[in-house]
């Protein structure tokens, strides 16, 4: 993980986990968790719309840090890298 990510992360303290079964659903969440302050957050692939979701939180919040978890095959690891997920 590169330094400055880590400095992030633990500056921040919290990773919010997202499970939305809407893609939208995290865009809206995400802009909530944001505006309190809680910038990283985690969208586990346990459900279809996963990767939209990660795309969606990594282009339209950019003082958001997003990652995927419950990455447990090649295809979720690239689908979370394509959709812009900064961890996995």
């Amino acid at each position: 993980m590169p330094d400055d990510l880590n400095d992030r992360l633990g500056q921040m303290g919290v990773v919010s986990i997202l499970v939305v079964d809407q893609a939208d659903d995290a865009l809206r969440v995400g802009e909530a968790l944001l505006e309190a302050g809680m910038a990283a957050m985690e969208v586990p692939f346990r459900t279809p719309a996963a990767a939209e979701a990660i795309r969606l939180l990594a282009s339209h919040l950019p003082g958001a840090t997003v990652g995927a978890g419950t990455v447990l095959t090649t295809d979720n690891l690239l689908a979370a890298r394509d959709a812009g997920a900064q961890l996995c």
